[in-house]
């Protein structure tokens, strides 16, 4: 991964706070760790698309 992509990683997670917090209920926690990679997953494909959108309109 080249600096760019670390870079759109941490502002995933810093737009996504709920992904960093461990500290949910018991129950709540259980489905997070289920939904947790998907909701990486669609944060990390939105801030590429918006960095692409941002690229295409630079041009």
């Amino acid at each position: 991964m080249n600096h760019m992509t670390y870079l759109m990683r941490d502002q995933v997670r810093d737009f996504v706070p709920s992904l960093g917090v461990p500290a949910l209920p018991r129950k709540k926690s259980r489905n997070l760790k289920k939904l947790r990679p998907f909701l990486e997953v669609g944060a990390f494909v939105l801030a590429v698309l918006s960095y692409i959108a941002a690229l295409s309109l630079m041009t």
